[in-house]
């Protein structure tokens, strides 16, 4: 092998750091704006107690989302003196770049404090930011509540009186 015999190598090599770049720009300058003005108008629509949240202390890894977040579940304990009130972790789709540039599109499923684990995080899937439009995101969020209606509705990871997980 030659020195020349590297020459296809550097240059693939080149056109990845060069896409990386393209990518973050993109994220920056149209995806990350597109999500949030979409987010937020999807909140305004349908004020069903869901919020959007950018995700941006880390440049090059940030994400957008919008999520049920920290609610009352409904469930309370009674002691002698007080009740307890335990917490439910909402629902959430989150738009979240990758170190590559790429979008990940995840969903984290809700939770109630000691009496529903949270679920495995769902990869719906990964794309690049310039794949992302208007459409794109009601969509996801379509598919979001879909699964969160599912979860809603499912009583297979709810135990029964006082057993507990």
């Amino acid at each position: 092998m030659n020195i020349e015999d590297l020459k296809g190598k550097v240059e693939r090599y080149e056109e990845s750091v060069e896409k990386v770049k393209q990518n973050r720009k993109y994220w920056q300058e149209s995806t990350k704006p597109l999500l949030i003005q979409t987010l937020k108008e999807i909140k305004t629509s349908y004020p069903i107690g869901w919020d959007v949240q950018v995700l941006d202390w880390t440049t090059n890894s940030e994400g957008v989302n919008i999520t049920f977040g920290n609610m009352p579940s409904g469930i309370t304990q009674k002691s002698e003196k007080s009740f307890r009130h335990f917490i439910k972790n909402g629902g959430t789709i989150v738009f979240s770049q990758s170190g590559n540039g790429n979008i990940f599109i995840i969903i984290r499923y809700p939770s109630i404090e000691e009496f529903v684990s949270e679920k495995e995080h769902k990869l719906l899937e990964m794309v690049s930011p310039d794949q992302i439009t208007r459409e794109f995101i009601i969509k996801k969020v379509s598919g979001f509540l879909e699964e969160m209606t599912k979860w809603e509705k499912s009583n297979e990871e709810i135990p029964l009186g006082y057993l507990r997980k």
